[in-house]
């Protein structure tokens, strides 16, 4: 995939875990989430579940796809993991499970999906219009484009299926929808929800009629209750300028030394967002981070780099950006307060795949705090 990751896919398993129950029921709760890219056959696909035993005993459990890999989440240090085998169905053998206990699995997997999701359409500024068939072999329901905090409803899209789009950007503030305070029936959708308003291009949601059962047990009949979310990165031409806002870039720490980010709620990741700060804490603090930009078929023209430091008198923080011509470090600035650089040759800072490398060191002083925010425009 040439699309970058939804954000918080690795965090995607807090839909499965985080709760406890009791009660007389085998039960096996699974979710699918499968992202691709309009115009691609194949998706990727990742799956958990979580299994509650009523009662003390072994569970072989098998995947499917005899392809995937999969393993049992340890959540114990003290816990071995199950032998895997790989067959006609992938098995996770005799897995140990105390009365009233959770477990919880995952499943990495490639999809084919039987067809393409087709597009035509054109990004005008913050406005996207045009039209996306559907020709994958899967019919969805309950769908919805998300475009920022916009969202554009379309509900049933059968094979074959064309729909009309009209859609503009909203900015997303960052706070996402708490998951672990809704019903666990909504959780799914929740995080879905939180994990597309991130992305800075057009993002088509769908459920599939019926959730895919890719965990089952040898023996014994749970209740089973499924669930299969497909997101689609919507390519677009892109006509005439597009202004990047801030909340569409997406950061990425590369790099780092006794430094902390200060993660948004229920987030484990690296990632920055436009109002993530980062907390250095002695001379020689540093880190490196990538910025990813929205940029698909056009040229940077403006680049923007503006920041917020804070520190005590006598502190240098040190902010330099990678120019991408040269290959060499550019200071940006070592003054305490506001970070403002801008440059009409945008280009020369921006890797062909989009990225804007910035790096961020505390020279002088006993802690610093810094939050950087990257903006700008591209022209067709």
């Amino acid at each position: 995939m040439t699309t970058p990751a939804i954000v918080l896919l690795f965090s995607f398993g807090a839909y499965v875990i985080g709760y406890t129950m009791k009660g007389g029921s085998l039960i096996l709760r699974q979710a699918t989430f499968v992202e691709a890219s309009s115009g691609s056959r194949c998706a990727r696909a990742i799956s958990y579940a979580s299994l509650f035993s009523p009662a003390r005993r072994n569970y072989d459990v098998q995947i499917s796809d005899p392809y995937a890999l999969g393993q049992v989440l340890i959540i114990e240090s003290e816990e071995r993991a199950p032998a895997a085998y790989m067959g006609e169905k992938s098995t996770l053998e005799n897995i140990n499970m105390a009365m009233w206990a959770s477990k919880t699995f995952e499943s990495c997997s490639g999809k084919d999906l039987g067809g393409t999701l087709d597009t035509k359409l054109k990004m005008s500024g913050d406005q996207v219009t045009g039209e996306i068939i559907n020709n994958t072999g899967i019919a969805f329901k309950d769908c919805w484009i998300a475009f920022g905090d916009n969202e554009q409803r379309i509900g049933r899209m059968p094979r074959g299926h064309s729909v009309n789009v009209n859609v503009s950007y909203g900015a997303y503030d960052g706070n996402s929808r708490d998951f672990f305070n809704v019903d666990e029936s909504r959780r799914f959708k929740v995080f879905v929800d939180n994990a597309v308003r991130r992305v800075g291009q057009p993002v088509l949601v769908a459920w599939a009629d019926s959730g895919d059962e890719v965990f089952s047990l040898a023996e014994g009949s749970p209740k089973i209750n499924s669930a299969t979310c497909y997101v689609f990165h919507l390519d677009c031409e892109v006509g005439g300028h597009r202004t990047i806002r801030p909340e569409m870039v997406k950061g990425t720490v590369l790099e780092s030394s006794n430094v902390s980010v200060e993660f948004p709620p229920h987030s484990n990741s690296n990632s920055l967002n436009a109002s993530t700060p980062v907390l250095m804490y002695s001379p020689g603090s540093y880190y490196v981070a990538s910025y990813s930009l929205p940029t698909p078929g056009a040229n940077v023209g403006t680049l923007v780099v503006k920041g917020n430091t804070s520190n005590a008198a006598g502190t240098v923080l040190r902010i330099s950006i990678m120019n991408v011509k040269t290959g060499q470090w550019e200071l940006i600035t070592e003054k305490p307060g506001p970070v403002n650089f801008t440059t009409a040759s945008g280009a020369d800072y921006v890797a062909p795949g989009g990225e804007v490398k910035i790096k961020v060191k505390l020279v002088q002083g006993n802690g610093a705090r810094a939050n950087i925010r990257i903006s700008g425009d591209c022209i067709r």
